[in-house]
Parts: structure tokens; C-alpha cells; sequence
């Protein structure tokens, strides 16, 4: 099987399951695209794209392909790439790094080792001590510690010590960055399909226990 294919076997398993059905409509917002010039996977907060190559070599198993997939649907859905894109433009790196702490722990614990999806083994590992904070909390404490770092003489440049991403961020790519009107269309688009998804999985719901 190829990877757009598994690709789409991994959104129909995602949109049947019980809990990860809720991002339904954040899936079916955006454009999914196979892309060998993007290292890794990418999403601009509307489209995501994947490097087949990078999928092949790291993402076996369908558990782990499952996990990549919400990670960026989960970008998506929070609306990291516009709402936190001030914390990229003071410091990239650690922006990327709690987006991504935030997003590994959602998800690690919706999954509750239910085994739907499996984090790979690169990626920032998910840190219990950020349950319950937002992106900006997460970078404001690895901000700190760099601070710290760099005071004792343990400097990391611009870094934090923690484990690269699974993806990229693109902050810039999405073409209504910076216009609020196509900002809200965007939020509008995906609480329709939002709305939608959920109708679809009650009704699916329904006929199944009939």
C-alpha cells in the first residue's frame, strides 16, 4: 500500500474511532498533499503535507502513521500557526517545541494506552508537567530554562535541550495569515465541518446499534 493510501485508510480509522472522531472536521479541512520537498510532514494550520520517504522510514505501523496525522490535525485544530505565531517570531525553535509538547501529551492522553496510536520514537516526548498548560505557559518555562542555562554557563544557543519535532511549522504558509476575515472563514470552515462530522458519526452511531 502507498503512502497516500495508507493515509486515507488512517483518516477513515480516525474518523470511526470513539474519541478521535472528533477530528472529523478538522480532517476534512485543508488539502492533504504527498510532498518529497518538505523533510518531514508540514501544515500551515490548513493544509498538511507529508514527505512519502519520511513516512516509510519512520512510520511502520499504522498506530504510529495515525499519531503523525493528529499531530498535525491537532496543530490545526488548535490554531497554533496564526494564534501563536507571536512566540515564533521571538523564538522559533522554542516555539516549535511547545506546540509540540502540547500537542504529544493531548494526545498521548486522549489515547489513554488504548494503543489507537503510538508516538514514534523521534519526536518531543510528552512531559506530564505541562497536563493542563497552554502553548504559551510550555514556552514560557522552557524559556526560562534556557535563561537559566545560559546564566551557568550551559548555553544551547536559541534551543531548549529537548528532542527535535516530528514536523515542520510553517507560520507564514497560511494565505490568511495576517487577514482576520480569511482567519475567521478558516475558524468558520472548520466548526461547519466540525458540525457535520459529528452529525455523521451520531447518525453512524445509531444505525450500528439498531
Amino acid at each position: 500500500m502507498n503512502v497516500a493510501d495508507r493515509i486515507k485508510k488512517a483518516h477513515i480509522a480516525i474518523m470511526q474511532h470513539k474519541k478521535f472522531c472528533a477530528y472529523s472536521g478538522v480532517l476534512a479541512c485543508g488539502k492533504v498533499i504527498v510532498d518529497e520537498s518538505v523533510p518531514t510532514a508540514a501544515t500551515d494550520g490548513w493544509d498538511v503535507r507529508y514527505n512519502p520517504k519520511f513516512i516509510e522510514e519512520n512510520m511502520s505501523t499504522d498506530p504510529e502513521l495515525r499519531f503523525l496525522i493528529l499531530h498535525e490535525a491537532t496543530h490545526k485544530a488548535y490554531r497554533h500557526m496564526a494564534v501563536w505565531k507571536v512566540l515564533h517570531e521571538e523564538n522559533p525553535r522554542l516555539a516549535n517545541v511547545a506546540a509540540d509538547f502540547f500537542v504529544n501529551l493531548n494526545l498521548q492522553d486522549t489515547d489513554a494506552n488504548e494503543g489507537f496510536i503510538k508516538m514514534p520514537k523521534l519526536g518531543v516526548p510528552p512531559e506530564p508537567k505541562y497536563r493542563g498548560w497552554s502553548v504559551q505557559m510550555i514556552y514560557a518555562d522552557l524559556k526560562q530554562q534556557m535563561e537559566e542555562q545560559e546564566q551557568d554557563g550551559q548555553g544551547q544557543g536559541d534551543g531548549d535541550g529537548q528532542g527535535e519535532g516530528m514536523d515542520e511549522h510553517d507560520w507564514d504558509g497560511n494565505p490568511s495569515n495576517g487577514n482576520p476575515a480569511a482567519e475567521q472563514a478558516q475558524a468558520d470552515e472548520m466548526a461547519r465541518q466540525q458540525d457535520i462530522a459529528q452529525r455523521q458519526q451520531a447518525a453512524y452511531q445509531q444505525n450500528r446499534f439498531r
